[in-house]
């Protein structure tokens, strides 16, 4: 098209106005060099463009205009359709368990109150199911936030698809705070009798936990609610002497620091893993007692009750999902034992 209308510039003489009747050797010209010459012929170039094309340009400003909410945003949505179709069951799913915890908590009787949780539970586990494939077809879009929301409703649920999801989520984390979150929540779903417990690789995950709770200050009391929890896991399906091994270890660090100025679920932690020492005090039947396989991660840092967690959007222990033994889901062993046996 640019090629067309410089080939007709350039095959006609630029227009002139009419020359007055006068000797040509009188006429004054303008020197070759003259920039009005080019600046005019430019001009005119641009004013017949727009002239010929002015109309086109006004269709196509048009259709551009109206391009990205249309034809652009069908070919957008078209790629992100999958993750756009997981994320609105992950909300769907998300606004059921808050209802289920909700109306759980305003019924005061037991038996009511778990009646109406096995309907939540029935209608999550529906839309789980249901949904499979399109959760599946995302997986690799996901945040590692929503892989991890994937993993617990899975587990609550007793499904194995849920530890695919915690590696994933594992794998693509770059945040401490979030694997310890994740690894403890796979291995309490591993430790547990079902048709996918796996004790061995269960202990890798809590290690992998308590190694990195270790090591942060703030993580203290999640490394003792952990540690705790994974000796009475060993005591109740373990091997009793590593859960004894354990939960001593855990006493000896609640002991010291045990006051009035302590939070009571402290308090209370620490009578209820006395209470394990003193009910567990034998293997059950068929039970191994060999002591624990890999050395317990101890806390490298001083216990200091007071230590708080600097802000952060990250996934961690006060996250609404980080337990596989919620509002949901039974109770969790750190229950006192007798109960258990």
């Amino acid at each position: 098209m640019n090629q067309a209308v410089g080939n007709g510039e350039q095959g006609r003489e630029p227009s002139a106005a009419p020359q007055p009747d006068v000797e040509p050797q009188k006429m004054s010209l303008p020197p070759a060099n003259n920039p009005t010459v080019p600046k005019v012929s430019r001009e005119k170039r641009i004013l017949k463009f727009v002239k010929d094309w002015g109309g086109v340009a006004t269709v196509l400003i048009a259709i551009l205009y109206t391009f990205p909410f249309d034809a652009a945003g069908r070919f957008i949505h078209w790629r992100e359709q999958s993750l756009l179709d997981a994320r609105k069951v992950l909300s769907e799913v998300a606004a059921l368990y808050g209802a289920g915890t909700v109306a759980a908590a305003n019924i005061q009787d037991a038996q009511a109150r778990s009646f109406l949780l096995g309907t939540y539970n029935i209608r999550i586990y529906n839309a789980l199911l249901q949904d499979r494939a399109v959760i599946k077809a995302a997986e690799n879009k996901l945040l590692p936030s929503e892989l991890y929301m994937i993993g617990s409703l899975y587990s609550l649920m007793g499904l194995s698809d849920g530890i695919p999801y915690y590696k994933l989520a594992i794998s693509k984390s770059k945040n401490d705070d979030e694997k310890v979150t994740i690894y403890r929540e796979m291995g309490d779903a591993l430790f547990r009798p079902g048709s996918y417990q796996d004790i061995a690789e269960a202990r890798v995950d809590y290690d992998q936990a308590l190694s990195i709770a270790s090591k942060i200050p703030y993580q203290q009391m999640t490394y003792i609610q952990y540690a705790a929890e994974l000796g009475q896991l060993e005591l109740l399906y373990g091997d009793w002497k590593c859960g004894q091994t354990v939960t001593s270890y855990v006493v000896g660090l609640l002991d010291p620091v045990i006051s009035a100025n302590v939070p009571q679920q402290l308090k209370d932690l620490d009578t209820g893993l006395h209470s394990s020492l003193a009910t567990f005090i034998q293997p059950g039947p068929n039970q191994p007692s060999n002591g624990c396989t890999n050395p317990l991660p101890l806390l490298e840092t001083n216990l200091g009750v007071g230590a708080t967690r600097p802000p952060s959007n990250a996934l961690g222990p006060t996250n609404a999902l980080n337990s596989a033994t919620s509002v949901l889901a039974p109770p969790a062993s750190l229950a006192t034992p007798a109960s258990t046996k």
